[in-house]
């Protein structure tokens, strides 16, 4: 496992210009804080030959001062929180293996002068998959993705002027389905 706290100086974010417009410049400082941990779990001694289990679990708390409001908030548009699973079967005294992914993330909201957002996949995206290792010498795998059905959203509030004193303009929320994936990979020498 991986635990880290780091002070940021010069963090790149999106700043107030003289002109009132807003661009990429740097804030003073920031903070993070978080952890990562990756495993992998095999099942030989359990009896359960040729399948192992990858997990890989992390999450940050990050702080910077808002350079409109001085109150402090995320940093914008950061991961902050990830889980994937991958779990593979390799059968024994076979050249077919099987096995499956998860994976969820989340991110801050993005920041800015007039709005506030966030877009994001899921809530978990998962995916199946079918292998053989010697199809005329080559590998091929057949793979179902978005097993769950994961659907893209956006959602942001924008405001008339700058958001630290200016009255919300609207709301826009987005509800994408992004459907199932099917893909073909076949590998080795032609």
């Amino acid at each position: 496992m991986k635990v880290y706290a780091h002070r940021v100086d010069d963090i790149i974010d999106i700043i107030p210009l003289e002109d009132g417009s807003e661009g990429v410049g740097n804030l003073p400082r920031a903070t993070r804080f978080g952890f990562e941990s990756k495993s992998t779990v095999q099942f030989d001694p359990i009896g359960w030959k040729g399948a192992r289990l990858d997990l890989t679990i992390g999450m940050e708390r990050n702080r910077v001062r808002d350079p409109l409001t001085g109150e402090r908030r995320e940093i914008s548009g950061e991961q902050d929180r990830y889980v994937s699973a991958s779990f593979r079967h390799d059968i024994p005294n076979s050249k077919i293996a099987w096995g499956a992914n998860f994976n969820h993330q989340h991110y801050t909201n993005s920041t800015f002068l007039t709005e506030v957002g966030r877009g994001w996949e899921g809530p978990v995206f998962g995916s199946f998959f079918v292998e053989h290792k010697d199809v005329a010498g080559l590998n091929v795998r057949a793979i179902v993705g978005n097993a769950f059905n994961a659907r893209h959203r956006f959602e942001r509030t924008v405001y008339t002027g700058r958001r630290n004193d200016s009255p919300v303009s609207y709301y826009q929320s987005q509800d994408q389905l992004i459907g199932p994936i099917f893909e073909l990979l076949v590998r080795g020498s032609f």
